[in-house]
């Protein structure tokens, strides 16, 4: 079994390069059996109805190839920045390690090299069927790195006077 090992380039440099033109970034729950760059200009214009819903807060109503969508914007908690990471050349590890003509049993992991290409703090967070709220597990997400901060940051030192 082979394993994956992950460099993640968040150096200065590197983030100097990310945009952040990010009004058009969208989380759609699909999956699309394409992996690489598309013109989303020519293949991904969403018409967006902005509506109130019943308990008076602004949803968004689209629909993707024929499908219904309802949507909210999000943001990215305080302290935290969304990144897109693209993946550059993975560098595979050797079939087998070759020493006096037997194979070796270290297993060498493939490594994924992984660069910043657009930085974000809000989004579209769409659902098929119902309204995005606190019961689905991107908002879930968000809320626990608040709820993390406040349990494991540092508390406010009281001095005695």
């Amino acid at each position: 079994m082979s394993s994956v090992v992950a460099n993640i380039d968040l150096s200065s440099e590197s983030l100097k390069s990310i945009t952040s033109d990010a009004s058009h970034m969208q989380y759609i729950p699909c999956h699309i059996e394409f992996d690489g760059e598309a013109n989303l200009n020519k293949y991904f214009t969403p018409f967006v109805q902005k509506k109130l819903d019943e308990s008076h807060e602004k949803c968004l109503t689209s629909s993707f190839r024929g499908y219904p969508l309802c949507g909210k914007q999000m943001k990215v908690p305080d302290n935290f920045v969304g990144v897109v990471m693209k993946e550059s050349k993975s560098v595979e590890p050797e079939n087998a390690n070759v020493s006096n003509g037997e194979a070796s049993d270290v297993v060498e992991p493939t490594i994924k090299n992984l660069k910043g290409v657009c930085a974000f703090d809000q989004f579209t967070y769409w659902n098929w069927d119902r309204q995005p709220g606190h019961a689905d597990k991107y908002q879930q997400a968000l809320d626990w790195l608040e709820l993390s901060l406040e349990i494991h940051g540092d508390l406010p030192v009281k001095t005695e006077q």
